[in-house]
């Protein structure tokens, strides 16, 4: 496995430190220090304010390969999967 590879695999499920790049009503993109930015979907960010420059710590979902970017989710925020559930 190429490092690139085994590094987004290791990230995943891990809680990390980021800096919001851009906002947009389609996401937040944010700078996670990794190959790769990351996203918050909008699905996760309600009535949340983000502004580029803003220190965020989230919660990495999952690599989405066809996208080349994280899913994030904010923490305190109920996973997307188990909001479905309820």
């Amino acid at each position: 496995m190429a490092s690139s590879e085994r590094e987004k695999k290791e990230t995943i499920g891990m809680i990390v430190q980021g800096v919001v790049i851009d906002v947009y009503r389609w996401g937040v993109f944010v700078d996670i220090k990794k190959e790769s930015i990351g996203n918050i979907d909008p699905i996760y960010i309600e009535n949340d304010t983000y502004v580029a420059g803003e220190k965020v710590t989230v919660f990495v979902e999952a690599y989405r390969d066809n996208e080349g970017q994280y899913f994030l989710r904010p923490l305190g925020k109920v996973p997307y999967r188990e909001r479905l559930e309820l």
